[in-house]
C-alpha cells in the first residue's frame, strides 16, 4: 500500500470516517495504515477496537493488508496452472517431435497448418534446428521449464528442446479448432 492519497483530501476524509470504525475517534488512522504498511500487524492490532480484537487475529491482520483491496476481478487461480492444458499440448507435440513421430506430431495441427506441414517437411525443419547438437539422437524435451514457465500468453508456449550442452525450441501457438486444442503456428529455434 502506498500512503499517496494524503494529498487527496475526498479520499484521506473518507478514509479517516471508516477508520473511526475499526480503531475509533480517539486513535490515528495514519499511525494504524502506517504499521500495516510496514507489516507491524502486531502493533495495529493492539489499535483496533475491542471487539474487532476479537474477531480478527493479528495473522488474519497481516493476510488482509496484504490483499489487494482495489483489485475487483482478481484471478481465478494460478495462470500457470490455467495454462497447463495448452502446456500439456505442447509437451506432447515436441515430444513427437523428439521421438520422431511425425506423424503423430502432424494430428495434432490445425487444419490450415496441415496445408503448410506434411510429415517429411515436419521431420526437416527438426533435423535442420538441432543437426548441430553433439548427438541429435539423444535429445529430449525440457517438461520442467515448460510446467514453470513456457507460457507468453494463454496460447502460445515456448517448448525447449535439448541435448548435452546445446538447446533449441519450438514456439507455438495453440487454438480451439472444433473443440480440439490443436497447434497453429510454429517457430523453430531459438529466437
Amino acid at each position: 500500500m502506498k500512503l499517496n492519497f494524503l494529498n487527496n483530501k475526498e479520499i484521506w476524509n473518507s478514509i479517516e470516517e471508516a477508520g473511526k470504525s475499526i480503531v475509533g475517534e480517539e486513535k490515528n488512522i495514519l499511525a494504524f495504515l502506517t504499521l500495516l504498511d510496514n507489516g507491524n500487524f502486531e502493533e495495529a492490532h493492539k489499535m483496533l477496537l475491542p471487539d474487532l480484537q476479537k474477531r480478527w487475529s493479528i495473522e488474519e491482520l497481516g493476510r488482509f493488508s496484504l490483499e489487494d483491496p482495489y483489485n475487483e476481478n482478481p484471478p481465478k487461480g494460478n495462470f500457470q496452472e490455467e495454462q497447463m492444458p495448452y502446456k500439456k499440448v505442447a509437451i506432447k507435440f515436441a515430444t513427437f517431435l523428439v521421438n520422431e513421430e511425425y506423424d503423430k506430431a502432424r494430428d495434432m495441427l490445425s487444419k490450415a497448418l496441415k496445408i503448410e506441414y506434411t510429415e517429411e517437411s515436419l521431420k526437416e525443419n527438426m533435423i535442420n534446428m538441432t543437426e548441430y547438437f553433439d548427438n541429435p539422437n539423444e535429445i529430449w524435451v525440457n517438461k520442467i521449464f515448460v510446467e514453470e514457465e513456457g507460457s507468453t500468453s494463454e496460447c502460445c508456449v515456448y517448448v525447449p528442446i535439448e541435448g548435452e550442452g546445446c538447446s533449441e525450441a519450438v514456439f507455438l501457438e495453440i487454438n480451439l479448432e472444433n473443440g480440439a486444442e490443436l497447434i497453429d503456428m510454429i517457430e523453430w529455434g531459438r529466437p
